[in-house]
């Protein structure tokens, strides 16, 4: 398009009609799309910055920091220039700012979010912008001639969104490095022909972020992607979770992917391509996380919580296996009563593990070794007939009840019956004792083997100085594992979007650890301006 409206000025200067250079304006819309307009250079062009400001997070008119009352009548002044009567005439409100991020589920984005709107730097410049193209609209009522007004198309541009240094987490949002890009400003100018350009995804200029689980091993991504394993998201055939990038539109994108927690590799799959995430050193993982691991930083933390949270499991068990030891079973009032007064033995409501020892050391068992039927086969201890039968009640004197007559009325326990019951118990209680050491025995062996590997690691990041240290200790990690051996400080891919095709899929490759993400989408018209 360029190229003919160049030819055609050409023209026109050939037959006289017009002397007069151009040049073209690209004007990045809301929506994604960019108009390009032509603009005459003999014509001054209108520009001025805001001084009015936004608080954090606000958009409305009351919440700006200054009238823009004065900006407004300047540029009432220049579009009633008479030698612009006639002329098409744009005024557009461009909306700025800086890189650092907004907190999800935070204020901000709730309220972006109440507005319809992704909770992105793009959509609070989009509500900024419209506030004050409204106050410019207002304020031009009244201080131009309507015949110009109604001859004005008013648009937003959004092209200097997320511009400025780079935002990391132990920066501060409100450092004066970031101010300068987080601005408001009007630009007008008169213009020849105005051409909307191919629209792209609405996706572009939006920032996404996730999180996931571990990677389980068997959780293969796509195999034109290398088929990984560890993929935290296995849904689509392992090309992970899908993006409508909408049917008609086109452009290049370009996605910057940024690991939080621990380095993660990102794949995209569109149009039966699949693209791996890249840094400086090749395809591979990226982070973030080159932090060093001193005490009070968030690597610290991290590590010293699992650590003690294992710990604490252990100690849970270990209690479990006492609780076990000291767990009892009730005997009847008869059978205790028996116990007490026949055979001398003071017998609790509830009996145990350590009672029912002393038991049968008093009355051993008609084994050699009672103690290794114990405590090894787990056998029945043959009765001793020497615990012989007794009685259910007794009188306070500790004799059998009798009648008036002196005849025992008092019911017969059986040595043997009692016996059996003991052995039950004992059975029971001990049964339990070796389930909770098995458990306890294998939760401990695990959880003291994780103890072990986090305390290496931990041991290992606290030595580390420098991003290049943790860049070289994560990428022997990942090569061990099959990946690409490759740890950078960014990771982005390109593709082009195009017409008819409209689904996209992101992989997200976590081996290390569960996975904290965040995304950020741009995109330029194919052939065009950045958007």
């Amino acid at each position: 398009m360029t190229n003919i409206i160049s030819e055609v000025s050409r023209i026109r200067e050939m037959m006289g009609l017009v002397l007069e250079q151009t040049e073209i304006r690209n004007v990045v819309q809301a929506n994604g799309t960019t108009k390009r307009f032509e603009v005459s250079t003999e014509d001054d062009a209108f520009s001025v910055d805001f001084e009015a400001e936004f608080n954090p997070g606000k958009y409305l008119a009351q919440d700006m920091s200054n009238s823009v009352d004065t900006e407004i009548t300047s540029l009432a002044k220049y579009l009633a220039d008479p030698k612009l009567k006639g002329k098409k005439l744009v005024v557009v409100i461009k909306a700025g700012s800086s890189r650092t991020p907004i907190t999800p589920g935070g204020a901000v984005a709730k309220l972006l979010q109440g507005a319809g709107l992704e909770p992105t730097n793009a959509s609070l410049a989009q509500l900024r912008a419209s506030t004050a193209l409204e106050l410019v609209k207002n304020g031009l009522t009244g201080q131009i001639p309507q015949n110009v007004f109604d001859n004005i198309e008013f648009t937003t541009d959004l092209s200097g969104i997320e511009q400025g240094p780079e935002f990391t987490a132990d920066d501060d949002a409100n450092d004066a490095k970031y101010k300068g890009w987080q601005k408001l400003g009007a630009e007008a100018f008169a213009t020849g022909f105005i051409e909307t350009l191919a629209e792209l995804p609405d996706i572009c200029n939006t920032s996404k972020s996730g999180s996931g689980k571990k990677g389980k091993k068997g959780n293969k991504g796509t195999e034109s992607g290398g088929g990984y394993g560890y993929a935290a998201y296995p849904e689509n055939e392992g090309k992970g979770m899908e993006y409508d990038l909408g049917l008609d539109t086109e452009g290049e994108v370009t996605l910057q992917f940024t690991a939080y927690h621990i380095p993660d590799m990102f794949q995209i799959t569109y149009n039966g391509v699949t693209h791996t995430s890249s840094g400086p050193g090749g395809e591979g993982f990226v982070s973030n996380n080159f932090k060093t691991c001193d005490e009070g930083t968030s690597c610290w933390n991290r590590y010293t919580k699992r650590i003690n949270k294992l710990n604490k499991r252990i100690t849970s068990d270990e209690e479990g296996v006492t609780d076990a030891e000291g767990r009892t079973k009730s005997l009847s009032g008869a059978n205790r009563r028996m116990l007490k007064f026949t055979h001398g033995i003071e017998t609790p409501k509830r009996i145990g593990r350590e009672w029912i020892i002393d038991f049968f050391e008093k009355f051993k068992p008609g084994s050699r070794s009672f103690f290794g039927k114990m405590f090894n086969d787990k056998k029945r201890m043959k009765y001793n007939k020497n615990f012989t039968d007794g009685y259910a009640s007794y009188d306070d004197e500790g004799n059998p009840k009798t009648n008036r007559s002196g005849k025992i009325i008092s019911k017969t326990v059986k040595g043997k019956d009692v016996w059996d019951k003991i052995n039950d118990i004992w059975m029971v209680l001990d049964d339990n004792l070796d389930s909770e050491k098995k458990d306890s025995s294998k939760n401990t062996t695990n959880n003291q083997k994780e103890i072990n590997k986090l305390q290496k690691e931990f041991d290992e990041l606290k030595a580390i100085g420098s991003p290049g240290e943790y860049s070289e200790l994560m990428s022997k990690k990942l090569g061990k594992m099959g990946f690409p051996p490759v740890v950078g400080t960014n990771g982005s891919l390109k593709f082009e979007k195009v017409a008819g095709v409209d689904k996209m899929y992101l992989q997200v490759f976590a081996p290390l650890d569960g996975t904290i993400w965040g995304m950020k989408v741009t995109c330029k018209d194919l052939g065009g301006p950045s958007a």
